[in-house]
């Protein structure tokens, strides 16, 4: 719901999104891009947290994009996430949610894949071999089983450094 405040009524962040969202639905674009677009948009909401879409300001955006670099996302990911995130305050603009947008001034962001060398089968069947003893080396310290478990689950899988940080126990 909106709150109201000195006799104007302010849209919350979360509404914004809702009805941004509903707006794409309406435009029939296609669902891997639309549940994109909501994975996106979620994972700024639960940083950002609900408030007035007002008393979202360019410092917020900032902070939230210089979180996604720390957490080891790739220069593409966050693009898709600025691309996102510009959209949905563009959106509020145009429909006088707001006065102007907070990701206005978001350094542009390149989609353009970087490719690194994978490690030789060696190296990864070295590092594999070293596992138990690195997760014993200090009595199974619950971090180092949870690093342990880490390096094993990315050998297994190939899941990279960005995907691995996303994990949660709901996944």
């Amino acid at each position: 719901p909106n709150t109201i405040e000195k006799g104007k009524i302010l849209m919350l962040l979360n509404d914004a999104v809702r009805v941004f969202l509903e707006s794409l639905e309406d435009r029939a674009l296609s669902r891997s891009y639309t549940s994109s677009v909501a994975y996106r948009l979620r994972c700024f909401q639960e940083e950002i947290t609900d408030r007035p879409l007002s008393d979202v300001e360019s410092r917020d955006v900032n902070l939230y994009f210089r979180f996604l670099k720390e957490k080891g996302l790739s220069e593409g990911t966050r693009a898709g996430h600025a691309s996102s995130i510009k959209a949905l305050f563009n959106f509020c603009v145009r429909n006088g949610f707001i006065p102007y947008s907070p990701a206005q001034n978001l350094p542009k962001l390149s989609y353009k894949p970087i490719h690194r060398r994978a490690a030789s089968a060696a190296s990864v069947a070295k590092l594999i071999a070293a596992i138990p003893a690195y997760a014993a080396h200090r009595d199974y310290n619950p971090r180092d089983v949870k690093d342990a478990l880490a390096v094993s689950f990315a050998a297994d899988c190939g899941a990279r450094l960005g995907e691995i940080n996303s994990l949660r126990l709901t996944d």
